[in-house]
């Protein structure tokens, strides 16, 4: 046998020895591993996994029984995780995007919320959301202010998939069901504090007083404060410039933040339970949150002020064009009539042109000199009663009312310049009743959930858009 053909022959009977002494280790490791694990260990009752109690489909039952794509959080995962509200939900819920980076919206109280690609963006008042955010048993119909605050709550309940039979019509990408946490028979207070960087401080309580055995209470105070990460600095120039004063176009407010990203929050809730007969419950609730902090920080990434062939080219860079020739350029004859622009029109002042100068290159820093504020109060009550008519009927009322009150400010243009300023202010307020009934007859062969709901809204929202230094002005 010659050479060529002995040595790939070695070297496949070699593999296959090496192969045979790996199957021989695999089955002693296998055999091993049989003896250890002939004899299990019965699992304690630490070690099973504790039952989950839903109410997905008005009715308590246990997570494994519901037939609905659900994700469940206990108080005890959200603190866990140290989750302070629903967007945080996000991050730990596949085919879930809780977003408060709504367009426009200035706002980390807009929550954009989608379920498996449905839901809805825009803060717009004529505009439903696609997923429902629902607060022991309360409809919140706006996404403004529907970035709940997850104080004492305990469960949160995620519901994929359309839910319009059981959740109504504003669920066609699922619901977020919030309940919060009853009061306890015992007196009790609990507090924390949290201090960290951008001067962060936060302070929680929560206090359970029970007044007597048939009424129980809870009082629950959160106010949480951050300066912003994002600085804004004045632009190096090498001539003095005039801009005009913040109140020079017509918006929701002129109030400033010499930092963006900030945060100031105080949430108030309370919870009353009384135990008015032997099978009857009335839950009190209320709430208030007050928000006043700088609005979402916003980097200028890249500028178009030049027609850009062969296409038409965007509103903004038209803006950005004529403005530039108009205003900063000192009214050259292309501009036509200079009265088109609403800011302080003086030929022989010099005006900053609008360009990538303006672009920093680090998220931390802006040069946006523009109203930049998030003011929200928001107010909710209710009362629900719980009446267990007999062992396997129960009838359920639950009456509430909300007002929300919003303004907005936002600078996307970062820059000295108004080429992009939005302000909005939105006001609104419901009324709602929902009634149940829910039991089980035939032997509980059979389970039904019948109920009555009535839903009134009302609002008003005013848009303010200023875009090339007043050159338009939207008022919506």
């Amino acid at each position: 046998m010659n050479n060529r053909i002995r040595k790939p022959i070695s070297r496949v009977l070699g593999s296959l020895g090496t192969t045979a002494l790996s199957v021989t280790a695999m089955l002693g490791v296998h055999d091993a591993a049989a003896q250890q694990t002939s004899a299990p260990a019965v699992a304690s009752a630490d070690d099973q996994i504790p039952e989950i109690v839903v109410t997905a489909q008005k009715r308590a039952q246990n997570e494994q029984d519901v037939p609905i794509a659900i994700t469940t959080f206990t108080a005890q995962a959200l603190e866990d995780k140290n989750i302070v509200d629903v967007q945080g939900l996000s991050r730990l819920t596949p085919n879930v995007n809780l977003d408060t980076a709504s367009p426009f919206g200035g706002s980390n109280q807009v929550l954009s919320a989608s379920i498996r690609g449905i839901g809805q963006d825009d803060f717009g008042i004529n505009l439903d959301p696609g997923v429902g955010v629902y607060v022991d048993g309360i409809y919140f119909a706006r996404t403004t202010g529907a970035n709940v605050n997850l104080l004492d709550v305990d469960q949160v309940e995620i519901l994929k998939g359309p839910q319009g039979t059981l959740f109504g019509r504003n669920t066609i990408g699922g619901a977020i069901n919030v309940l919060t946490r009853t009061p306890g028979d015992q007196f009790m207070i609990k507090a924390e504090a949290t201090g960290g960087s951008y001067n962060r401080r936060d302070v929680q309580a929560t206090m359970d007083l029970p007044f007597s055995d048939s009424v129980l209470s809870t009082f629950t105070f959160s106010s949480l404060n951050r300066d912003g990460y994002q600085k804004r600095i004045p632009y190096p120039s090498t001539v003095p410039y005039v801009t005009d004063p913040s109140n020079t176009f017509g918006n929701g407010g002129s109030d400033t933040f010499s930092t963006e990203g900030g945060q100031g929050e105080n949430v108030l809730r309370s919870k009353v339970l009384w135990k008015a007969a032997d099978k009857v419950n009335v839950t009190f609730t209320a709430d208030w949150t007050h928000i006043d902090e700088s609005s979402v920080p916003e980097s200028l990434l890249a500028t178009i002020t030049a027609p850009q062939p062969p296409g038409v080219p965007p509103t903004a860079a038209l803006f950005g064009l004529f403005y530039n020739l108009c205003i900063a350029g000192h009214f050259t004859p292309v501009c036509g009539n200079p009265n088109l622009a609403g800011a302080n029109l003086n030929p022989q002042s010099y005006r900053l042109p609008f360009g990538s100068q303006y672009i920093t290159g680090n998220p931390d820093l802006s040069y946006g000199t523009g109203p930049d504020f998030d003011k929200m109060d928001q107010f909710g009550t209710s009362a629900t009663v719980d009446w267990e008519v007999a062992d396997d009927t129960r009838l359920k009322s639950i009456t509430g009312y909300r007002k929300l009150e919003w303004n907005v400010a936002l600078d996307p243009d970062a820059s000295p310049v108004e080429m992009n300023q939005g302000s909005f202010a939105q006001t609104q307020h419901q009324v709602s009743e929902e009634v149940q009934l829910t039991g089980n007859v035939l032997n509980d062969a059979l389970k039904y959930s019948t109920g009555l709901y009535y839903f009134d809204e009302q609002g008003r929202e005013a848009d303010y858009v200023t875009i090339g230094e007043g050159l338009l002005q939207i008022q919506g």
